[in-house]
């Protein structure tokens, strides 16, 4: 009797640290994102907002860690903008700063060069499977800024990661925007905050 109501008390205790870990990994990355408010993305032009379906057999790793094959739904979005830094605002500034942040090679990489008028092309794209298997939904989302990707692995991304949902964000609040623009846009910004929660939960 005693073991089963100290076996039942670790239980209580483990579901109750897990739920604790996943409240603190969504404040966690939530303050990455309240700590990006202050920046006026004002200063971004010529937006593009582009979306591709596609569905493919293929392998895909199952919830339950066995390695299977389905039916993969696939979701391309890609974001196109300028930035500029200049009385509207410093975006390119604080694009760079991320990528400092980061590590060289991606300040090398995800930069595409100032011309002449000052402006600083970026190109987020995002490819996304979804599964429906037999013991839940499989969702991997993979994201390119300039056609170099930013994978996460490690805590060394998770300032560009901050970055992307930041702007996805901000652009959704610009004027002239479709209600399908607006609607990709959120997308690609929950699929940028649940890798970093997943992420920073598998790390705690």
């Amino acid at each position: 009797m005693r073991a089963q109501q100290e076996k039942s008390r670790l239980l209580s205790a483990n579901i109750c640290t897990i739920q604790t870990q996943k409240h603190i990994a969504k404040i966690f990355f939530r303050v990455f994102i309240l700590s990006m408010n202050e920046i006026s993305f004002t200063g971004i032009h010529n937006i593009k907002i582009k979306k591709q379906l596609d569905k493919r057999f293929g392998s895909y790793l199952a919830p339950n860690g066995v390695l299977k094959q389905g039916e993969k739904h696939y979701k391309n979005m890609i974001v196109e903008c300028d930035l500029s830094d200049d009385a509207s605002g410093k975006d390119f500034a604080e694009f760079v700063s991320a990528l400092k942040k980061c590590g060289p090679k991606y300040e090398f990489n995800c930069i595409q060069y100032q011309n002449q008028s000052g402006v600083n092309h970026l190109k987020l794209r995002m490819d996304r499977f979804d599964v429906q298997d037999e013991l839940g939904r499989v969702t991997e989302a993979h994201f390119k800024i300039n056609n170099f990707e930013i994978p996460l692995n490690n805590r060394e991304t998770l300032p560009l990661y901050t970055f992307m949902a930041a702007l996805t964000r901000k652009i959704q609040e610009l004027q002239g925007l479709s209600e399908d623009q607006c609607k990709y846009l959120k997308f690609i910004n929950s699929s940028v905050h649940k890798k970093a929660v997943d992420f920073i939960e598998n790390i705690m």
